[in-house]
């Protein structure tokens, strides 16, 4: 069995590159959802949208991650999303 298809291999953990983190977290978190809104309105694979989202929650503390998914869902994140 190859290397690759080892099921009980370690899942890697990554985290943004310098590059990736150009800009404020709160940047990437607004670009995620624009991104996620813009094509979810077209009727297009969202997937793309993902890697903003994997790069703010690299960066952030969950405990931020999660006030701003509520803030989303009722309405009162600052900035538009």
């Amino acid at each position: 069995m190859s290397e690759s298809a080892d099921s009980s291999a370690e899942p890697s953990a990554e985290t943004a590159t310098v590059e990736e983190t150009a800009g404020s977290a709160d940047e990437k978190k607004k670009n995620f959802h624009r991104c996620n809104n813009a094509l979810s309105a077209k009727g297009q694979d969202v997937s793309p949208c993902q890697w903003y989202q994997r790069v703010y929650k690299s960066l952030c503390p969950m405990s931020w991650v999660g006030k701003w998914d509520d803030q989303v869902a009722d309405g009162s994140f600052p900035g538009r999303v």
